[in-house]
């Protein structure tokens, strides 16, 4: 019953919490006996983010600059509130939990063969780049 109230709770992108029963019949309190579980939302959040979003979250910390050419705030934000990611002066950080999201997430199917169609669309734009300009290409030793 439990799991299938997360699963409606993930679909309808609501925060999901659980509620331990309280011993002798007392009431739930709520830093005692209400169990939130902000990382399961980021899941789904994750989940829709394109793939190249993803690959930079995966490298696990950086520059709040850079991070802010590639998520917009409120994405960053709704991060932090799923403890995703956390601040830490100008450096982010990305939580055990979201370690764990990202690589779940990468590591589907889907996102490997996403992944692998966009790197073989860069070669080809590098390989052409390199027919038409075959003595001055930037890079070549």
């Amino acid at each position: 019953m439990a799991a299938t109230g997360i699963y409606a709770g993930l679909l309808l992108a609501m925060r999901v919490f659980y509620v331990i029963q309280p011993l002798e019949d007392g009431k739930p309190m709520p830093n005692r006996d209400v169990i939130e579980f902000p990382q399961l939302l980021g899941l789904g959040m994750v989940m829709h983010m394109p793939i190249e979003m993803v690959s930079y979250l995966n490298q696990g910390q950086g520059e709040m600059k850079e991070l802010g050419d590639i998520i917009s705030e409120k994405i960053f934000w709704q991060l932090c509130e799923m403890d995703l990611i956390f601040l830490d002066g100008d450096k982010w950080f990305v939580t055990e939990e979201g370690s764990a999201i990202l690589k779940l997430v990468g590591g589907t199917p889907i996102a490997r063969s996403l992944k692998d169609e966009r790197v073989k669309e860069f070669e080809q734009i590098v390989d052409k780049v390199k027919q038409q300009h075959p003595d001055s290409f930037i890079g070549w030793a």
